[in-house]
């Protein structure tokens, strides 16, 4: 695999890192000073919400290392709008799963920012084993009635969503489930929104007896499990990026922090054992970067992308934990509060950990798979 960058990847990273600089300022980010939807229109306007989609819809036909490397900026810059939950998670699913028609209506109205679809799939017994999904769907007349919860959508409230559903008293197997397009305003779908801890919007969604017309079935329905993972694993491996983006930049100002910050009469990072705990940082943030790469340059591959990509966020969640921590504990007890942008990077950094699976969540999935493959 080649790591070395294209030209336009370089004017890629330039331009999204030159705005973000410019118009997402720490302290803004800080106070949630800037109007709602501005970044986002911002964002159509550079192309990024398009940057994965195809030409014909109005896309930039961008691979997932462009918008790896998008998702790294964005980590640097604490950006808490839902590019992850709408770009790729619902963008990927729409993308794969959906009709002609569907995604000729859709997916040029997300490009412009007019449009915010979210992937309602996680529920409370799932822990990412989505045959343990609960929500129920039964075809009803001339459409479809649902019935079920899904918590931790990623993208706060959103305008559509994209139901992960089973059909009523059937089995496990996979021609049961069905991906379908609810709208927000659909009635009997309830919706409570909230927090999370780094900030960023997330929704819990009620469907009670929730009715939609036939043509709300994406696609002709198959392969539903399939997609849904397919669009899990790159979700994982943005999450990676954004983490190397943080991680990268915590390793910048805690090191620059040392060198300021004086203690018995000397910087703190002549310290041999602030060092040592610095160069431990580094090196946890360049195994997570080359955890991430491996993934990237196994994105193709339908036999290696799943186990290429727990790997990858496995490393990138221990080296999040480890950073994070090592750089509260170098800044201070000043490390946890609000106006220091480290104690926000250290959040993001958790959640980032906790999200589509923790690093014990996947190391638990690696060895299962190793285990089987010996025993052949």
């Amino acid at each position: 695999m080649d790591f070395h960058l294209t030209e336009d990847q370089h004017l890629l990273v330039d331009a999204v890192a030159r705005y973000l600089a410019r118009e997402y300022p720490f302290d803004a980010h800080a106070r949630r000073t800037t109007a709602a939807g501005q970044h986002w229109h911002a964002f159509a306007e550079l192309g990024l919400l398009g940057l994965p989609f195809e030409e014909r819809y109005g896309g930039g036909g961008g691979s997932a290392i462009d918008v790896a490397l998008v998702m790294q900026e964005f980590g640097k810059a604490l950006v808490t709008e839902p590019y992850l939950a709408t770009v790729i998670l619902a963008g990927t699913v729409l993308d794969r799963a959906g009709s002609l028609e569907q995604k000729e209506s859709l997916i040029p109205q997300m490009i412009a920012g007019r449009l915010r679809v979210a992937l309602a799939w996680e529920e409370t017994h799932t822990a990412s084993d989505l045959s343990r999904i609960e929500t129920r769907y039964h075809e009803d007349g001339e459409g479809y009635c649902l019935d079920g919860y899904k918590k931790s959508v990623l993208a706060g409230v959103a305008d559509q969503l994209i139901v992960l559903a089973r059909k009523a008293n059937a089995s496990t197997a996979g021609e049961h489930y069905r991906l379908f397009l609810v709208p927000a305003d659909a009635h009997g779908l309830g919706v409570i929104s909230y927090p999370s801890l780094d900030g960023s919007a997330v929704s819990g969604y009620s469907l009670d007896s929730v009715r939609i017309p036939r043509t709300a079935l994406l696609g002709d329905g198959g392969c539903a499990l399939r997609h849904v993972e397919h669009a899990l694993d790159l979700a994982r491996v943005a999450l990676c990026a954004e983490a190397v983006g943080i991680m990268e930049a915590v390793v910048r100002d805690t090191a620059e922090y040392a060198r300021n910050r004086r203690q018995f009469g000397a910087a703190i990072s002549s310290f041999q054992a602030l060092q040592h705990k610095m160069v431990d940082m580094l090196v946890h943030t360049e195994q997570a970067k080359s955890s991430m790469w491996r993934a990237l340059g196994s994105i193709a591959d339908d036999t290696r992308r799943g186990q290429a990509c727990a790997a990858a966020k496995a490393m990138a969640g221990i080296g999040a934990r480890f950073v994070g921590q090592q750089a509260v504990q170098i800044h201070g007890g000043m490390g946890m509060t609000n106006e220091m942008k480290i104690s926000h990077y250290f959040r993001r950094l958790t959640a980032i950990e906790q999200t589509l699976g923790n690093a014990a969540h996947h190391l638990h999935g690696l060895a299962l798979r190793i285990s089987r493959a010996a025993r052949g």
